[in-house]
């Protein structure tokens, strides 16, 4: 770093100059041998001798096209709701991220505009094993990617969130208005997919189905990641009547236990194990109030409370009165608090069940405090009744709330606001979370683009078939005109040779006269 006294004195420079001399050339040669490193990198070992190059040549090293390789874990999970209207149409929202919910708006619609199919009940599929989600990771056996169905003409449907077509298995008819529909994945004792259903006559059908394997190490990602798929009809495995009428029926994680509840006498809460078909828990009836008089049941909404092993179910009913049941414990309720106004429509409780959103017909937006049992907070910017409050099923605190005013909202339960709204244009009837990460993104995108090609080489090839029907069509036409033509132009011909030779004959019988004549005359 330095020059020493003698080597400064023989270039006549002073020690500090002969020091900044030694250092700006140091300097330089650095650079420069950074510059040949950089334009000349180091040959990795392993490179075959026809890509080694010469360094004293200017000539530049010739390298291995690096394809730019992208991680799916690195890109950012969209924002995707489903909402089901009263036209029977499914529509799909979209964002770009969990930070521009804002630009939330609808991107998709599938099937036709018919009042008479409008959906009444929608229910995102869940994991066969409790999980309670839809996540669909890799390795799990979560029916990721379904969406049950219920219409008002007594038809249940699973159909695909991905491309909006069914899952297999078709469309099935269960003999009245469905107020409950859920389908869940295979389970640890079951291999098959499981649908249950509740109609308003209070009956009860649980249908099963096979589905296609999943090798979990072979295939391409899109395959591993894919929705699974139905591969036969589905059939029905038990039914039962769960009473006289039903308003609303929910399904608890893992398809173990079933709740029902009505309208009028003996239409109360009632839980009952799948499994045999039996009641498990029965609601008694609030006590009479200081009039003496005992409101008959009306029960409007019904939710199970996460973390609880199902054994905490909470009611919503008719006269805006929220109810808290503990199977555990005594059969009426451990909470009975009024919330709103009236009808309460639609419920969702956190994944911590601490809080409880309420909706009710009026479009009042409350939360409610599980533990302090009491009314907690309310919400601003709905309209209209409420009919579908959906929690994000990852735990966020995120809630996704659809009514009749046409508008499907975002919220963040932590600080109310509302983060993001798409005007779907018509009044809605349910929503649902499509919670996948990046894989199944890119899986359903490779799916939905498989489902294009599929169907633009199905029009290629019926448009193709449709041309040459058509060039076969022309050309036997342009045959028989052609045919028509030569047998017209010989016809024609003939008459002209045959005009002809008549005149010919004619004209010599003519001579002929004559030239005798004429020697008769001599």
């Amino acid at each position: 770093m330095c020059v020493c006294g003698a080597g400064a004195r023989r270039e006549g420079l002073s020690f500090e100059k002969a020091t900044t001399v030694e250092l700006i050339s140091r300097s330089r040669e650095e650079f420069h041998a950074a510059l040949r490193r950089r334009q000349f990198p180091t040959v990795p070992s392993g490179t075959p001798p026809s890509r080694i190059i010469d360094r004293e040549s200017r000539e530049a090293p010739v390298h291995p096209v690096r394809r730019a390789v992208m991680s799916v874990a690195s890109l950012e999970r969209k924002i995707r709701l489903l909402c089901c209207d009263e036209l029977g149409v499914v529509r799909v929202a979209e964002a770009a991220g969990r930070d521009k919910i804002d630009d939330l708006a609808m991107t998709k619609r599938w099937g036709d505009a018919d009042r008479t199919r409008r959906v009444v009940r929608c229910r995102a599929g869940e994991d066969g094993d409790g999980a309670g989600d839809a996540l669909g990771a890799p390795g799990t056996c979560a029916a990721s990617g379904w969406l049950a169905i219920g219409r008002k003409d007594g038809t249940v449907e699973v159909i695909d969130t991905a491309t909006g077509n069914d899952v297999g298995g078709g469309a099935l008819t269960v003999g009245g208005c469905p107020v409950g529909v859920q389908a869940f994945g295979p389970a640890t004792g079951r291999a098959g997919a499981r649908l249950i259903t509740v109609n308003e006559l209070g009956e009860a059908v649980v249908y099963d189905a096979e589905v296609e394997p999943r090798h979990g190490g072979g295939g391409s990602l899109a395959s591993q990641l894919a929705p699974l798929r139905v591969v036969q009809d589905w059939q029905a495995a038990c039914r039962w009547r769960v009473g006289e009428s039903a308003l609303c029926a929910r399904v608890a994680p893992g398809a173990a236990s079933l709740a029902v509840g009505g309208k009028g006498q003996g239409n109360d809460l009632k839980v009952y194990d799948i499994e045999t078909q039996k009641v498990t828990y029965k609601a008694k009836p609030p006590p009479q109030n200081w009039l003496g008089y005992r409101a008959p049941p009306y029960v409007s909404a019904i939710e199970f409370v996460p973390g609880t092993d199902s054994k905490q179910v909470l009611v919503g009913t008719g006269e805006h009165v929220v109810r808290l049941y503990d199977t555990r414990q005594d059969k009426r309720a451990v909470m009975d608090l009024s919330v709103g106004e009236t009808t309460i429509t639609a419920m969702a409780v956190s994944k911590d069940a601490r809080f409880a959103f309420i909706g009710n017909a009026k479009g009042q937006l409350n939360t409610v405090d599980l533990r302090a049992k009491q009314v907690f907070a309310k919400f601003k910017g709905t309209s209209g009744s409420i009919r579908e409050i959906a929690a994000h099923p990852g735990g966020e605190p995120l809630i996704a709330v659809a009514g009749l005013d046409r508008y499907l909202r975002v919220y963040n339960t932590e600080t109310r606001k509302c983060l993001g709204s798409a005007f779907m244009k018509q009044a809605l009837s349910g929503c649902a979370w499509d919670l996948r990460g990046p894989e199944g993104e890119f899986a359903a995108a490779a799916a939905e683009a498989a489902a294009k090609r599929r169907k633009e080489k199905a029009e290629r090839a019926a448009k193709k078939t449709n041309a040459s029907s058509e060039k076969k069509g022309k050309a036997k036409q342009k045959t028989s005109a052609d045919g028509s033509e030569t047998g017209e132009k010989k016809e024609k011909t003939k008459n002209t040779k045959t005009k002809r030779s008549v005149a010919d004959a004619d004209d010599g019988e003519v001579v002929k006269k004559k030239k005798k004549k004429k020697v008769l005359s001599e």
